[in-house]
Formats: C-alpha cells, sequence, structure tokens
C-alpha cells in the first residue's frame, strides 16, 4: 500500500518548501503485501460453471472476462480449463482443471475462509502454498487461490459441487469466486 503525504517546512526561517513524501508500509517480516483486513476483494461472481470439455457445454472459463468459454476460444484467456480427456472406452472426467496461460494455482489452507477472503488474505494465501497450473482433484466445498496470468490479480474460488453424469458430457463443477481489483 502505497502512501502519500506532502509535507510544508518553514526553512532557516526565510523560505517555504514542499517536499513530497512516499513509502511502501511493510509488516514485521517486511513484506509489503497490503494487510488491511478490511480491504474486500473487489469482485465476487456467485454461480459460474465449468462443464466437461469434451461434451457440448463451455468447458473453460476467463476470470478477467467473468465469462465461460469454449474449447475453440484462444487459449490466452483460459484461466481455469477442464482436463477431461479421451480415453480407451470413453471420456473421462478428472475433476480438475487446468490453465493454458500462466495462471496457476493453490490449494488454500485448512481454515481459509472464502466469505471473509480480502486482497491480502487472497495474496498471502497463495503465496503460503505451491503454486501449480492444475489444480488437485476438485470436491465440493474446496477453495482454490489463483494467480491470474502471472500478473497482479488474483481469485479465490469456492467449489460449490462436482456433478458427474455417465456417457452424456455433462459432468460438470459449480463454483463461485471473488477477485482483487
Amino acid at each position: 500500500m502505497n502512501a502519500l503525504s506532502t509535507k510544508k517546512l518553514l526553512i532557516a526561517g526565510l523560505a517555504v518548501a514542499t517536499m513530497a513524501l512516499t513509502g511502501c508500509l511493510t509488516d514485521d517480516k517486511k513484506d509489503s503485501t497490503p494487510t488491511d483486513p478490511a480491504v474486500k476483494i473487489a469482485f465476487e461472481s456467485m454461480n459460474d460453471t465449468i462443464w466437461n470439455l469434451q461434451g457440448p457445454k463451455k468447458g473453460a472459463f476467463d476470470l478477467l472476462g467473468d465469462s465461460a468459454v469454449s474449447a475453440s476460444k484462444s487459449d490466452s484467456i483460459k484461466d481455469a480449463k477442464d482436463m477431461s480427456s479421451v480415453g480407451t472406452s470413453a471420456i473421462v472426467f478428472p475433476k480438475t482443471w487446468t490453465s493454458t496461460n500462466g495462471t496457476m494455482f493453490v490449494t488454500a489452507a485448512a481454515g481459509f475462509s472464502y466469505d471473509s477472503a480480502t486482497d491480502s488474505t487472497a495474496i498471502r494465501g497463495y503465496k503460503a502454498g505451491t503454486p501449480s497450473a492444475t489444480t488437485k482433484v476438485l470436491a465440493a466445498g474446496d477453495i482454490i487461490l489463483a494467480k491470474i496470468r502471472g500478473g497482479s490479480k488474483y481469485a479465490v474460488i469456492k467449489i460449490k459441487t462436482v456433478t458427474e453424469t455417465s456417457a452424456d458430457n455433462l459432468d460438470f463443477v459449480a463454483f463461485s469466486y471473488k477477485r482483487t481489483p
């Protein structure tokens, strides 16, 4: 968090000069990650879905564009993509996501609260984990932290349901997410 302050100084009683001070607030560990717990994540979407990539519905998601995207769209916008593949006898729905654009995932530590997530808790939670381009096998209640496209935006993703169907490729993962500004 940058702080900017302007101070007027009286120099030797004769002239007034203006001095601008800038700085970065840090915690005890000298980490400049924002630490204000009152700062909530700027964007939240409550009802999103990533479908089986081999089926007729949209099997990827653009976390910056806030929309589901089809397999035919550019890889550059697929922050999370279903990893379904054609097996020897059928399509396998592995209940995992991957990224095709540099987005990296971390499984949140036990006790991480989606409901009270802030910019700083998202960043700290992500930094505390081991980033991977692929999620673990997803289950209802999981919280996944994502650093979007290698940039400065993060997402907190809460898995609501994982639905596996038989022989129709209409499997899906429903989720909510919050994104930093």
